[in-house]
């Protein structure tokens, strides 16, 4: 593992409330495209792409999110953020669109109540002050029922967890400023493992991308094993962070 020089780390937080209504980015200089843009649209509708999905906010804007039980949405914190009135979103505000494509989804799901860490505390810029707690569950108003076309995408065990390193090949997928209506997912690997909690990695993504899931295949199938929040820079490197899922969520 490379030393952490934490202090020269300027974190560029993904903020949800990024509005991509005045024509595409230059993707050239879209913050956390790093070099190539590896992004791909994916094509695939069903299991375990469908699992993905947008957390809509009723005061507009976005983020990304993912379906990781019948009625359990895992996405940042920092999405439910409004820093217009400085405090935190109601669960009546929020709206889980599993499948977004272009204007048509699966279903929509109002959202019941909400989990995130009870320490977790905002800057002036909306950003948490402590990136390990950039998580939140949200618990929806009703179960969707697994079927061929939609399953939810469970949490990384505790024991699988364990078997990432540096190195380990992730896939981060989720909706971008730049293609709000088309899901993208991006191949990459783990750089390395930052205190208990956070995750350094390659994998392209960029506002509205916050709380996309970051995915390990196991011989098992698909897990979750963090959500990405935010992209740093150290020197003259940039690379994204992640968030390990919650230790209530490991099995």
């Amino acid at each position: 593992m490379r030393p952490l020089v934490s202090i020269l780390i300027l974190i560029l937080l993904l903020p949800s409330d990024v509005a991509a209504a005045e024509g595409p980015p230059d993707r050239s200089r879209l913050i956390g495209i790093y070099g190539a843009d590896d992004r791909r649209i994916i094509e695939d509708t069903g299991p375990p792409w469908s699992a993905i999905g947008r957390v809509n906010r009723r005061t507009g804007g976005f983020c990304s999110g993912v379906l990781i039980a019948p009625d359990k949405v895992l996405t940042a914190a920092h999405c439910l953020w409004n820093n217009r009135t400085r405090a935190w979103m109601q669960p009546d505000g929020l709206f889980f669109l599993p499948g977004y494509r272009m204007g048509s989804y699966l279903l929509t799901q109002g959202v019941l109540s909400l989990r995130r860490d009870p320490n977790i505390v905002m800057d002036a810029q909306g950003r948490p002050r402590d990136l390990a707690m950039d998580w939140a569950v949200l618990t929806l108003k009703g179960s969707i029922a697994a079927t061929k076309q939609l399953q939810p995408i469970p949490p990384a065990t505790s024991r699988e967890i364990a078997t990432v390193g540096q190195g380990y090949p992730l896939v981060r997928a989720g909706y971008s400023q730049d293609r709000p209506h088309l899901p993208t997912s991006a191949a990459c690997k783990l750089l390395e493992r930052s205190g208990a909690r956070l995750l350094h990695h390659d994998c392209d993504g960029t506002r509205g991308d916050s709380g996309s899931p970051i995915l390990m295949e196991t011989s098992a199938g698909w897990r979750v094993l963090g959500l990405h929040v935010a992209v740093a820079e150290r020197g003259a490197e940039a690379f994204g962070i992640g968030v390990l899922i919650p230790g209530f969520l490991q099995q």
